[in-house]
């Protein structure tokens, strides 16, 4: 089943991605979209076998997108992407992969600090909690991740040990970055719906471009 079957349920990946766009055009962006282009991603399989999944093993459709945590686009399309899986939860799953900008102070740290939450098995609350409030962007990012991972019933003084320290976190959020650069992924959010390459939301796309670039 592809992403076009799937529109005659009622609720589709071109949708909710659409969605974003108009919400997109109200915001500022740093960086440019990606020019169209219709881009079959041959390791797809492997691309959505890292990360973190939300939702069935095996899907009719599969959405991996790659979130700076800091990223206002990211902020922005997370609920209309949430959306998509909640409404569809036993075919769509939604595969989040880290790739912080460089030029974002908190993106990175915050990436590590949901990997840290993973490990103890509370990734995908952390995740909807990095993108329900903005108080984590500032010096003090570590002492606030931290109560913010004590909310959740987490020891804030091992998380904030875990910050700092685990080094195998960094090594996971930098493959997710070397993933996002294999494909030339020019910013956030970046997104590879069933092996086709959607990049980043164009200002101008319609409904039709999108099910173009997603058939």
């Amino acid at each position: 089943m592809n992403i076009r079957s799937l529109a005659l349920d009622g609720l589709t990946a071109v949708v909710a991605i659409s969605a974003a766009v108009v919400a997109w055009d109200v915001m500022t962006r740093s960086n440019g979209p990606d020019e169209l282009r219709d881009t079959e991603i041959a390791n797809f399989e492997e691309i959505a076998s890292e990360g973190h999944r939300v939702g069935p093993p095996s899907p009719p459709l599969t959405v991996v997108v790659w979130n700076d945590y800091e990223c206002s686009v990211c902020r922005a399309m997370e609920p209309i992407i949430s959306q998509l899986h909640q409404e569809n939860p036993d075919s769509v799953a939604i595969v989040y992969r880290h790739y912080p900008l460089s030029y974002h102070a908190y993106g990175y740290p915050a990436a590590v600090a949901a990997e840290c939450a993973a490990e103890r098995n509370e990734f995908e609350s952390f995740h909807e909690l990095l993108f329900a409030t903005d108080e984590w962007m500032t010096p003090r990012y570590r002492s606030t991740l931290s109560e913010m991972a004590g909310s959740l019933g987490l020891d804030p003084i091992e998380f904030e040990a875990c910050l700092v320290e685990h080094e195998s976190l960094h090594e996971r959020v930098q493959r997710d970055v070397e993933a996002a650069t294999l494909l030339e992924a020019r910013g956030t959010p970046t997104i590879v719906v069933n092996g086709v390459y959607l990049g980043q939301p164009p200002r101008d796309a319609d409904l039709d471009t999108w099910r173009s670039r997603a058939r």
